[in-house]
């Protein structure tokens, strides 16, 4: 089992054939407006590719998101979900609408996987940062 990619978009759309369109796709700086305190993204998702997976019928994962320094988060209760075993790779969609954060810093995306006797435990961390200021012409 092994992570094929991450991305932190504004939203997914999964088409009749199965294709994944995402929008605004995100680097691993988001730049949000210059205010102070709290945080509202209007929507924030997380798309985790897996691979490796062939064989599996059933899989057990979790999936959130914390401030990276912090540890004192409890994981949420392992989910379970049916996968095609004739399908090597799953796809996880997950976020919110709106996305609140207590402020700017360093955020991580947590996944964890299980499936056909193997475990994994994947972490992608992004960046809030203030917008740069806009600077008027001369």
């Amino acid at each position: 089992m092994f992570l094929k990619a991450v991305h932190v978009c504004e939203d997914v759309r999964i088409e009749e054939n199965g294709t994944f369109t995402l929008v605004g796709v995100h680097s691993e700086r988001i730049f949000v407006p210059v205010d102070q305190g709290e945080i509202r993204v209007p929507r924030l998702l997380v798309v985790a590719m897996v691979g490796g997976l062939a064989g599996a019928d059933r899989l057990r994962f979790r999936q959130w998101l914390r401030a990276a320094d912090d540890a004192s988060i409890e994981p949420p209760a392992m989910a379970e979900q049916a996968h095609d075993a004739a399908a090597d790779e799953h796809n996880f969609v997950f976020g919110d609408a709106p996305m609140v954060f207590p402020g700017i810093g360093v955020y991580e995306v947590a996944l964890d996987v299980e499936a056909a006797g193997t475990s994994a435990a994947y972490r992608y961390r992004f960046r809030l940062e203030r917008a740069p200021a806009v600077r008027s012409a001369p």
